[in-house]
C-alpha cells in the first residue's frame, strides 16, 4: 500500500490545495492531509480550526482515501517516518516555487533518505491562487464574490465568519449601555460549528440591510433588536428555537420590548400581524432573493445544517417548504423588498430543479 503525506499550512485551505490533494489522493492508496503549526508564524486560524477545515473539505469532497493530522513543530520527514509514510506531495504554482521546493527537497534527503517527494504542477487557472493572497483579499471591499472563486466553500464560510465576528464585535461594543456584558454570549451562540447559513454572517447580513431600510430609527432599533436574537438559538432538531430565542432576549436584556419579543416567535411560521414583524418577515426571507452565487451558498449552507437527514427525506421536505414560497400569491409583503420577487420566485425554481434531478447541494461547487 502506497501512503502519502500532504502538508500545508491551511492559513486557508485554497482550490489550489484541494487540487493537488484531489490529484494524489487518485495516485496514491492512502493520503494524510498534514497541518502543519510553526509556533514563529502567525496564523489568521488556530491549528484547531485550520484542522477542522481541512476535515470538513475532505467530508465534502468525498475523498475517502484521506485522513486529516496535525503536526507541530517537527521536520516533515521525521513526521512521515513516525507515520510509515514514503512519500511527500509537494505542489508548485510557478518557477520560484522550484527553487525553493529544490531546496526543501535536498534539505529533506539528508534528514531522511528513505522519502521520496512527489512534485504536482498546478494546473494554469491556480498559478496564482494562494493563502497568502486569499488572506490579503479579504481586507478589500466586496471581497466575497472574489475570494469564493478561489476557495472551498467552507473555507469561504470561515473567512466570512471570521470578518463577520468582528464586525458584530465591534458593532455590540458600541451599544455597550444597551447590550451590556452579552457580546462574548452572543458571539459564542452565532458561532456554534453546527451552524452553517444560521450563522454570525446571516446576522450581520441583516444588520447591515436594516441599515440601508428606508424607516424610522425606533423601528430601525428594533428590527437590529430582532435580526440579533431571531436566531440565538438554533438546534435544527428543536421545534421550540424561536419561543427559546424569545425567552433568551426578555432575559438577559436590560431594556427589552414586548414588539421585539413578540417578533421574534413569529418567526416560527413567518405569520406577521404589525410593521415590525412583516418587515423583519421579508429581512428574514431577503436570501431567496439573492444573486444567483449568494442563493448557491445558501442551498450549500441549509443542507449542510441538515446533513444528518437522509438525503431522500431532505429532497422531499425541502420541495415541500420550497413550494410552499412558489405557492404564495406574494413571496414579500413590503415596498421594502417587493423587488426581490422575480429573483426569488427564479431561484426558488432553480433549487427545485436542482433537487428533483437527484443533486444535493452538500457536495455542490459553487
Amino acid at each position: 500500500m502506497k501512503k502519502a503525506i500532504y502538508a500545508i499550512s491551511g492559513d486557508p485551505t485554497t482550490n489550489g490545495h484541494v487540487h493537488i490533494l484531489k490529484r494524489a489522493s487518485s495516485l496514491f492508496d492512502e493520503i494524510i492531509f498534514v497541518i502543519a503549526d510553526n509556533f514563529t508564524k502567525k496564523y489568521m486560524f488556530s491549528k484547531e480550526e485550520r484542522v477542522q477545515l481541512a476535515e470538513d473539505i475532505v467530508k465534502r469532497e468525498k475523498l475517502e482515501n484521506v485522513t486529516v493530522k496535525s503536526c507541530e513543530n517537527q521536520f516533515l520527514v521525521n513526521f512521515a517516518k513516525e507515520e510509515k509514510v514514503s512519500y511527500l506531495v509537494r505542489g508548485m504554482r510557478k518557477s520560484k516555487d522550484f527553487e525553493d521546493e529544490s531546496e526543501l527537497f535536498r534539505e529533506n534527503k539528508s534528514i531522511n533518505p528513505e522519502v521520496e517527494t512527489v512534485f504536482f504542477i498546478a494546473d494554469p487557472d491556480m498559478h496564482g491562487v494562494s493563502s497568502s493572497l486569499v488572506r490579503g483579499m479579504t481586507t478589500c471591499k466586496d471581497w466575497e464574490q472574489e475570494v469564493i472563486k478561489k476557495v472551498p466553500i467552507d473555507t469561504y464560510w470561515k473567512l466570512k465568519i471570521h470578518k463577520d465576528e468582528v464586525w458584530l464585535r465591534n458593532y455590540l461594543s458600541e451599544r455597550r449601555d444597551i447590550f451590556g456584558n452579552l457580546a462574548d454570549v452572543i458571539i459564542t451562540k452565532l458561532m456554534e460549528d453546527t451552524r452553517f447559513y444560521h450563522s454570525v454572517s446571516h446576522v450581520v447580513d441583516l444588520i447591515k440591510k436594516v441599515e440601508e431600510l428606508d424607516v424610522d430609527e425606533d423601528l430601525k432599533g428594533k428590527l437590529k433588536d430582532v435580526s440579533l436574537f431571531h436566531d440565538i438559538i438554533y438546534d435544527v432538531n428543536s421545534q421550540d428555537n424561536e419561543k427559546e430565542s424569545a425567552e433568551f432576549y426578555s432575559k438577559f436584556m436590560d431594556i427589552s420590548h414586548l414588539d421585539v419579543e413578540e417578533a421574534i416567535k413569529a418567526t416560527a411560521l413567518h405569520d406577521s400581524k404589525n410593521e415590525l414583524e412583516e418587515i423583519f418577515m421579508d429581512l428574514d426571507l431577503s436570501t431567496l432573493g439573492a444573486n444567483t452565487l449568494d442563493y448557491k451558498v445558501y442551498m450549500v449552507g441549509i443542507r449542510s445544517e441538515y446533513a444528518f437527514v437522509p438525503w431522500d427525506v431532505y429532497k422531499t421536505e425541502r420541495i415541500k417548504i420550497l413550494n410552499s414560497f412558489i405557492s404564495r400569491s406574494k413571496i414579500y409583503k413590503t415596498k421594502n423588498f417587493s423587488q426581490l420577487e422575480n429573483q426569488a420566485r427564479a431561484n426558488i425554481q432553480v433549487e427545485i430543479e436542482y433537487l428533483k434531478k437527484d443533486l444535493d447541494p452538500f457536495y455542490m461547487k459553487v
